[in-house]
């Protein structure tokens, strides 16, 4: 079924090849497919149908990499027959849903699928690219902290307001994701980047996005373990494979209830009350707030300085850690390493692209560690919890309890491979070299 060529073929010879001659005067149809952040695009890649057959473009060069027979577009990865095709597109889109981004009819004479898709878009008004959560802002380093803050809050706004009008068609789990995260990030700078605005109002918008991270809660819980379903099957005896099915079912039934919840509660009167309130604070000019004593600042002396800050909490939280790496001191530790890592996303277009890609890079092992640690912890606490909700007849109540038990078991090994890494991981991090760097980049003397 897989056609994966030996040399490079164009797309224009795959359709030709595909019931289209030269001087066949047909219309060829051609509908395009990416993720509603263009990971295919982003990766310079396309993805299209033609007359039953799916094809994986590069994009610079018009080059095929493989193509396959299909009747229907299926939605997500998982859902495509194993095979080089699915090998090569899993890692890209991930769990994100494909979706139709434009057609278009051609000649036999297209000769590439490129410009085509590029004009096709054009004439369609999209612009590939155009959604991405990550903070690409542009500051000056002279500007005004508060202005510079409402700018980031502003971007951030944004991404909320895309993923929540996507949530209730329910496509795919990363809408609420990505609302989560940018919800997130606004307590993180609201908690963060002190003394800015003034402290009524910090407060208040602290508790109103409180609220909003909250509405989400269940229903991400929820679509985290059943994204894991294969990975948790794999986890089990072969035996018991099956067995873990109505955990699963459950889940699934668990899920759409509180899904329903989480739509209504998008559309209430509270939620829609919280975003005007801080649309309109957003919009309002700088004012003079006796208890704003960093509003007037420049942005680049109070990034450097509560990075350099929010750095050291780190480091004095992992050495603490290290001499009794219990649950609360690890979490504790996540939080401060997840605050840093935001700051730096905030505020990086004022330091040098490289310095604070390769700071990010130094954090983020880290990171993985702990929240590797943390998603255990969670896991293994949740699957104890809903075995005693699991509404099961007494026959196969035991199986799939051996079966919850058999991947809790295996869980508790992984989260003690995961803890006896902390150490080494801290200790990467908190190198010698890598303190240099990091005091070199943010702190005041160095500057």
């Amino acid at each position: 079924m897989i056609h994966n060529p030996k040399k490079p073929v164009s797309s224009a010879e795959h359709l030709q090849g595909h019931g289209h001659e030269p001087g066949n005067q047909d219309k060829i149809k051609i509908t395009f497919y990416d993720t509603f952040d263009w990971r295919l695009y982003n990766n310079s890649l396309m993805l299209f149908e033609s007359d039953k057959k799916l094809y994986l473009n590069k994009f610079s060069d018009n080059e095929s990499i493989y193509s396959i027979p299909i009747d229907s577009i299926p939605v997500f990865v998982n859902d495509y027959p194993e095979c080089e095709f699915k090998d090569h597109l899993a890692p890209v889109i991930e769990m994100r849903a494909l979706l139709k981004i434009v057609e278009l009819e051609a000649g036999a004479e297209l000769k590439n699928i490129g410009d085509s898709f590029l004009k096709a878009m054009e004439s369609a008004n999209i612009r590939p690219g155009s959604y991405s959560t990550k903070i690409d802002i542009s500051l000056a380093p002279d500007m005004r902290s508060d202005e510079a803050l409402k700018t980031i809050l502003r971007f951030l706004l944004s991404i909320i307001k895309i993923n929540v009008s996507q949530i209730e068609r329910d496509l795919d789990t990363e809408f609420i994701h990505d609302f989560r995260v940018a919800v997130r990030r606004t307590r993180s700078a609201l908690g963060q980047i002190k003394h800015v605005f003034s402290s009524e109002e910090t407060a208040r918008f602290k508790e109103d996005f409180s609220f909003l991270g909250k509405l989400s809660n269940e229903v991400r819980d929820l679509d985290v373990y059943l994204l894991k379903e294969g990975e948790y099957r794999s986890k089990l005896p072969a035996a018991l494979h099956d067995d873990i099915g109505p955990l699963f079912d459950y889940l699934h039934k668990l899920r759409n209830n509180v899904f329903k919840r989480l739509v209504q509660r998008l559309k209430s009167g509270k939620y829609k009350k919280i975003i005007r309130n801080w649309e309109d604070f957003l919009s309002q000019p700088h004012q003079h707030n006796s208890d704003a004593s960093n509003a007037g600042v420049a942005v680049f002396d109070l990034s450097r300085k509560i990075i350099h800050k929010k750095y050291k909490d780190v480091i004095k939280t992992g050495k603490k850690t290290l001499k009794a790496p219990d649950d609360l001191l690890l979490h504790a530790l996540r939080i401060h390493c997840k605050n840093l890592r935001y700051l730096m996303e905030f505020f990086a277009g004022l330091f040098p692209e490289h310095k604070m890609s390769k700071g990010v890079k130094i954090l983020k092992k880290l990171q993985d560690n702990l929240g590797e640690y943390n998603d255990l912890c969670v896991q293994i606490k949740y699957l104890l919890d809903i075995s005693m909700q699991l509404p099961l007849t007494r026959k196969p109540n035991n199986k799939t309890l051996l079966a919850i038990g058999s991947l809790i078991s295996t869980l508790e090994s992984e989260k003690e491979i995961s803890k006896n890494a902390f150490k080494e991981k801290f200790a990467q991090f908190s190198s010698e070299e890598n303190r240099a760097f990091f005091s070199e980049l943010f702190s005041k003397e160095a500057q």
